[in-house]
């Protein structure tokens, strides 16, 4: 895995989709271990946000 830099909330959550794919995590499986509400991370971390993620969001996604 690279290490770069993150300047902006968007290279944060290309970081966090990049992750995601390297993991080969399903939206399902990333809201279940992250604690969320069913879709929830998947609108969060798609390229045409239906919504930004609050920081509650991001450390929830982070952590796991």
């Amino acid at each position: 895995m690279a290490t770069a830099m993150l300047h902006t909330a968007d290279d944060v959550i290309e970081a966090m989709r990049e992750r995601k794919s390297a993991l080969a995590l399903s939206d399902a499986a990333l809201d279940d271990l992250a604690g969320l509400t069913g879709g929830h991370g998947g609108k969060s971390l798609e390229r045409s946000r239906e919504r930004m993620p609050n920081l509650v969001t991001l450390m929830s996604l982070v952590a796991h």
